[in-house]
C-alpha cells in the first residue's frame, strides 16, 4: 500500500473516531443535563406538593388522585374550601382532602378528650380537653371508631387499623374480606358491621395475636348497618338505609325488636338510653333501651326533611333554636352527662352541648363521621 494511501486512511479513521466520541459525549452531556432537570423538578415537587398528593399517587386511589390538585390549591389558600353537603340529589361537592390546618375550637372549655374520624378528610385526630389537637393520622378512607385498652381501632375500607392512643402511631393492621362500617369492642369480642357488594352484615370476631378470628355472624338482613352497641345480651344496630334501630338477640342472632328511624347513623347505649344520631332528621334522639320507643330529643330542631316527614319527634321548631345549635346531617353523637358531643357532619364541625345548651364548636373538619371519648386515666 502506498504511504500516502496509508496516511489518508489513518487520518480518516481518526476523524471518524473523534466524531463518534464527540457524539457520545454530547449525548452523555444531554443525559446528565436531563437528569439534573428531573432532579430539580422532583425537588420542587416535593416542596410544592402536599402530603395528600404524594400519598394518593402511591395508593393509586382514583378518586383521591382526581381530587388531589384541588386539594393542593385549597390547602395553599388559592381556592375556597369545597365541602360535601346533602341535597335532594344526594350528597354533592365531595372532596377527598385532608385539611392543612387543624380544627379550631370556639366556646367554653369541655372536660373530655376526644378522637374524631373524618372520612372525606381521610384522617383520625385526637384532641385534648378544650380542643387542642394532640395528633393526627392520615389513612385511606377511614370509617368506624372504637377506643379501648390504650388503643384506637379504626376501619379503613377492608382494614382494621390499630393505633396507639397516646401517639397515633400504627401498632398493627388486620385485613378483612369486607368493608368495615362500625366497630364496638365488647369484652374479648370485636363486633363489626360490614358492607360488601350489597351483602350487609354484623359479625363478631376475636383478636388472637396478629389474627382476627371470626366467631359469629348475625343472620338478620340489614340494609346498611353503620353502627352498633351492646348490652344485656342484645345488639342495638343503626340500620341506616333500613331506616330503623334494630335489637338483635346476641345468642340466636334473631331480631328482638325494632323502631322506625330516618337514616340512623350511630347508637350509643348510656344506662337505659340509646343515643341515636338521625342523620336526615337533623336530630340526636334518645330511645328507650327496653322498648326502643323514642323518648326525647337531645339536639337539633323540627324542620321539614327532604323525604321523610312522618316521624314525629318531640323537638322544638327551628324558629326557636339558634342557628349555631341547628344540625345538618349528624353522623355520630356520644353523651358523657352533662355533655353531649355531636359530629355535625355536613357543617363539618363537632358540636358540644351542656345540659342541652350550646357550649362550643370545634370547626374545620372535612366530613367528621365518628367521635369517641378518651377514657379518663385511672387515679
Amino acid at each position: 500500500m502506498p504511504v500516502g494511501m496509508f496516511v489518508w486512511r489513518a487520518a480518516w479513521r481518526l476523524k471518524r473516531g473523534s466524531l463518534a466520541m464527540f457524539r457520545r459525549f454530547r449525548r452523555c452531556r444531554l443525559t446528565i443535563a436531563g437528569m439534573a432537570v428531573l432532579l430539580v423538578l422532583a425537588g420542587l415537587g416535593a416542596w410544592l406538593l402536599p402530603v395528600q398528593i404524594m400519598h394518593a399517587l402511591r395508593s393509586q386511589a382514583s378518586l383521591i388522585v382526581k381530587h388531589a390538585p384541588l386539594c393542593m390549591l385549597e390547602n395553599r389558600g388559592l381556592v375556597a374550601p369545597r365541602r360535601a353537603h346533602f341535597t335532594e340529589a344526594g350528597t354533592v361537592d365531595i372532596l377527598y382532602c385532608t385539611p392543612a390546618r387543624a380544627p379550631v375550637y370556639e366556646g367554653k372549655p369541655f372536660p373530655d378528650g376526644l378522637v374524631v374520624v373524618s372520612d372525606f378528610g381521610r384522617v383520625v385526630q385526637r384532641f385534648a380537653p378544650g380542643g387542642a389537637l394532640l395528633w393526627q393520622r392520615v389513612l385511606h378512607l377511614p370509617r368506624g371508631l372504637e377506643i379501648a385498652n390504650g388503643e384506637v381501632l379504626v376501619g379503613d375500607e377492608r382494614d382494621l387499623v390499630v393505633l396507639d392512643l397516646a401517639t397515633g402511631s400504627e401498632r398493627r393492621r388486620f385485613h378483612l374480606a369486607r368493608f368495615i362500617l362500625g366497630i364496638r369492642l365488647h369484652g374479648k369480642q370485636l363486633l363489626l358491621t360490614h358492607d360488601e357488594d350489597g351483602a350487609r352484615s354484623v359479625a363478631a370476631y376475636r383478636i388472637s395475636g396478629q389474627n382476627l378470628l371470626p366467631v359469629q355472624a348475625y343472620g338478620e338482613p340489614f340494609a346498611y348497618p353503620r353502627a352498633l352497641d351492646t348490652k344485656g345480651g342484645r345488639l342495638i344496630v343503626a340500620d341506616t338505609v333500613g331506616h330503623r334501630v334494630a335489637a338483635i338477640d346476641a345468642a340466636s342472632g334473631r331480631l328482638a325488636g325494632q323502631a322506625a328511624s330516618y337514616f340512623p347513623n350511630s347508637v350509643q347505649i348510656d344506662g337505659d338510653d340509646v343515643i341515636v344520631a338521625e342523620e336526615h332528621l337533623n336530630l340526636v334522639t334518645v330511645f328507650s333501651l327496653d322498648t326502643l320507643a323514642p323518648a326525647a330529643v337531645l339536639a337539633g330542631c323540627a324542620a321539614p326533611v327532604l323525604e321523610q316527614r312522618s316521624l314525629a319527634r318531640p323537638a322544638p321548631p327551628c324558629s326557636q333554636v339558634a342557628p349555631r345549635s341547628q344540625l345538618f346531617s349528624p353522623n355520630d353523637a356520644v353523651r358523657a352527662a352533662p355533655f353531649l358531643y355531636v359530629a355535625d357532619t355536613d357543617k363539618h364541625r363537632l358540636l358540644v352541648f351542656n345540659q342541652g345548651h350550646y357550649w362550643g364548636a370545634l370547626s374545620g373538619f372535612n366530613n367528621p363521621v365518628n367521635v369517641r371519648l378518651v377514657p379518663a386515666a385511672p387515679p
